[in-house]
């Protein structure tokens, strides 16, 4: 009979230890899965990020070209099929760089401080091509090189210096959202390391109370 009483005794201790084992195994699997699914949300959102960014510095990679097919125009389109050359090249840059200048007004919502910035990029570039064009029209009417080239020389620099200063900027966005990413990472990680500690200290202390209660009973039967 007395070893039925430290039994029965004994069950309650034994049920507790489970009861926390069972809870701290919760708290895990919460955290762990908590973890996984915002750390894929963080994942999405960066590549959504790199894209955009890539865009911005495709823009600039065909601005670039369009301008060098420009010059390639001027100091080599005296052969004319050279010049055919260089023309299609550059109205292709040209379409390209539309293109994807176009294709960015979406992405400039996630950069806010730079979305007016963007906006007036495109209206600069819709300005620069008209000149582009009224400057290949004379040149097609027997123009001289000297005189087309004075009449554009230099209106590609100020945009080519914005759309640097804007791939510049993106860049110290993505930086900074990097940065925050890997510090709401961090932060769930202790959120989720504290909680699994209390819960473990609670269990714990619950044991310990429910072993003393059990001593005490013991010791008075």
């Amino acid at each position: 009979m007395k070893h039925t009483g430290e039994m029965k005794s004994v069950v309650p201790l034994v049920g507790m230890i489970l009861l926390i084992m069972m809870a701290n195994g919760l708290v895990a699997v919460f955290g762990v899965n908590y973890h996984k699914v915002m750390t894929s949300r963080a994942q999405d959102e960066m590549e959504r990020v790199y894209e955009g960014v890539e865009r911005v510095r495709e823009v600039q990679l065909h601005f670039k070209r369009q301008v060098q097919a420009w010059k390639n125009i001027l100091l080599r389109g005296h052969v004319p099929a050279d010049y055919a050359t260089y023309a299609e090249a550059f109205r292709k840059e040209q379409r390209m760089t539309l293109d994807l200048l176009a294709s960015l007004a979406a992405d400039w919502r996630q950069w806010s401080e730079i979305a007016q910035r963007g906006v007036a990029l495109a209206d600069q570039l819709a300005v620069l091509n008209s000149r582009y064009a009224e400057a290949l029209a004379r040149l097609d009417a027997g123009a001289s090189v000297q005189a087309v080239d004075l009449q554009v020389r230099g209106l590609d620099r100020p945009l080519e210096s914005e759309l640097d200063s804007i791939v510049q900027r993106v860049d110290d966005q993505v930086r900074l959202r990097r940065q925050a990413l890997r510090h709401d990472d961090l932060a769930r990680y202790q959120q989720f390391r504290r909680l699994f500690s209390l819960s473990t200290a609670a269990g714990c202390i619950l044991t310990l109370v429910m072993l003393v209660v059990l001593l005490r009973r013991q010791a008075g039967a």
